[in-house]
């Protein structure tokens, strides 16, 4: 069920936006790089399109899509500068263009881009709501060199003015519309003026029998088809709200003029839960973050409905905040686990920067040698967009496997997990189970030992063959002197077997995670591994007893 804030007027003014400008000390920064947007461009775009970059700046974001795959590339913008300046840092992209050209005015033929892409332009030129006349001339133009089935996306902010003149030109020009909510992470200084980014995909048809304007903010879930364009403004500006009282509670303590937070589903007009954040960081307490779902019922009663009575249920819980929960009599609850289940993604984004809790994101590696690893795959492919295989021994949490195939869009992973539990956690709580990484991933409960073994064997009649096999797994006993990876990962047979599974072309490799405190076992490892790889190179991680051994 999708729960959404109740929204606030403050949206609809332009003091709001000047303010927040004024805070913020980055300028495109704020709409994502590559690695936060290629999720949504890699699912609207193809190698094979004919792209046009507007507005292209000196933002390095072509660039990574050009060694991503897209090679029909033609960027423009308004500068002469900027235009002599990407053609020079440039030069060894030869298929990439870079023409100096006025949005509202191009020279391009009728039809010629499937895809025209905008980060941040449209919003530069529609800096205040006096400029129709230019951006109708830029709608207009994109229109005419979009071929019919073509997509315009556009990453904007969503001021109001600009979702409205969208919504007010594409829809009755045949365009299906669709609005991404795209994550992109902040540094902690501007965490207090962080304001989400939308990516409008709008799709050129040469008739619609309606208007089909849809919404997907989540894109673990399906788009949801809005009835009309004010319900479309009202989600954004939803999202919009509920970041602005995010920021407000980020790095502050909870005070008494925080408004409470109410979230409504799609169907129905009465909040269905009401939230209010109680901070106690001067009452010594015992726990960082905590959930309090008001008894149903008891919604009502003074020691839930006053600040005072908050206060004292949050000094007797002693929870550094402490949101409350009051249940709507209006609305049906299963039980006391699906409303758990419901809340979960929205009470746990409330938790401030002082009390954050560890979250797996896509895009970042953790650890140092999980970082080395990838770092070494500069021995195995040229370019990001190289098709490669990986197998990976000991998927744990997931990160490797994530940010391999969240970098990399063909990369194939083959992980196997002993413990099936693990693996289960890793698929539906950190990211694996996402539908973009169908056909690319492929997960092994079991032995990786015996994995490897048995593939070895089918490998005399077949060619499942890998790029990099990485080792990351422990033996679970403190006793061993060598922890990570357990003995048998260093035995004549694995390694015998992980040669199979290699392919032959010299810059394929082992890569190992090592735990070892003992210097005669160390060595006993690296001799090992000598007999089978002449080349091997260690590198130390600095946080942590590890090293990595990249063998080839």
């Amino acid at each position: 069920m999708n729960l959404l804030p109740k929204v606030s007027s403050e949206f609809s003014s332009s003091k709001y936006w000047e303010d927040f400008f004024k805070k913020r000390t980055r300028s495109f920064e704020w709409y994502g790089n590559y690695l936060e947007l290629c999720g949504i461009l890699h699912r609207y775009m193809k190698e094979k399109d004919d792209i046009l970059v507007i507005g292209c700046g000196n933002s390095d974001l072509s660039s990574q899509i050009y060694s991503a795959g897209f090679k029909k590339l033609t960027n423009i913008d308004i500068s002469k500068t900027v235009i002599k300046q990407m053609t020079n840092r440039h030069a060894d992209k030869q298929e990439m263009k870079w023409m100096e050209m006025d949005v509202t005015k191009m020279g391009f033929d009728d039809g010629h881009y499937s895809v025209v892409l905008d980060k941040g332009t449209l919003d530069a030129m529609m800096s205040d709501d006096s400029c129709d006349v230019t951006i109708d001339s830029m709608f207009a133009e994109i229109d005419r060199v979009l071929r019919t089935g073509g997509r315009y996306i556009c990453i904007t902010l969503a001021q109001d003015h600009v979702i409205r003149k969208i919504l007010e030109y594409f829809p009755p020009n045949n365009y299906l519309v669709r609005i991404h909510k795209v994550r992109v992470w902040t540094s902690t200084a501007e965490q207090t003026t962080e304001m989400p980014v939308f990516a409008f995909v709008l799709t050129k048809f040469m008739k619609l029998p309606s208007k089909i304007i849809e919404v997907c903010f989540d894109d673990s879930t399906k788009p949801t088809r809005v009835e009309s364009e004010s319900e479309a403004i009202e989600m954004v500006k939803s999202q919009q709200y509920y970041a602005m009282l995010k920021n407000q509670l980020s790095n502050n303590e909870a005070s008494s003029d925080v408004p409470a937070i109410q979230l409504f589903t799609n169907q129905v007009h009465q909040a269905r839960y009401t939230m209010h954040v109680v901070d106690l960081k001067d009452h010594h307490p015992a726990q960082k973050f905590g959930i309090f779902i008001i008894p149903q019922g008891r919604e009502m009663e003074w020691l839930f409905t006053s600040v005072v009575g908050r206060l004292q249920v949050a000094k007797s819980a002693r929870f550094m905040r402490l949101v409350f929960v009051a249940l709507n009599r209006n609305h049906k609850y299963v039980d006391m686990q699906a409303i758990q289940d419901e809340l979960s993604t929205k009470v746990m984004e409330l938790s401030a920067d002082w009390l954050r809790l560890e979250t797996s994101y896509a895009s970042h590696l953790a650890s140092n040698y999980s970082q080395i690893m990838v770092a070494g795959l500069t021995s195995v492919i040229n370019e990001p967009s190289d098709e490669f295989r990986v197998l990976i021994i000991g998927l744990g949490g997931g990160t490797l496997s994530l940010y391999l195939l969240h970098c990399f869009p063909h990369c194939h992973v083959t992980a196997v997990e002993l413990d099936p539990e693990i693996a289960t956690v890793a698929q539906e709580w950190f990211g694996l189970s996402n539908p973009t990484f169908e056909g690319r991933l492929q997960i092994n409960v079991g032995d990786g030992f015996e994995f490897v073994r048995n593939l070895a064997m089918e490998n005399q009649d077949s060619a499942i063959l890998f790029d990099m096999v990485a080792i990351d797994a422990n033996c679970n006993d403190p006793s061993q002197s060598l922890i990570c990876p357990p003995q048998v990962f260093i035995s004549d047979v694995f390694l015998t077997s992980v040669i199979e599974v290699l392919k032959e072309n010299g810059t394929c490799g082992l890569f190992l995670n090592v735990l070892c405190r003992d210097p005669s076992t160390k060595t006993g490892v690296i001799k090992s591994l000598k007999e089978f790889f002449p080349q091997i190179y260690k590198a130390e991680c600095h946080e942590d007893v590890n090293e990595v051994m990249l063998c080839f």
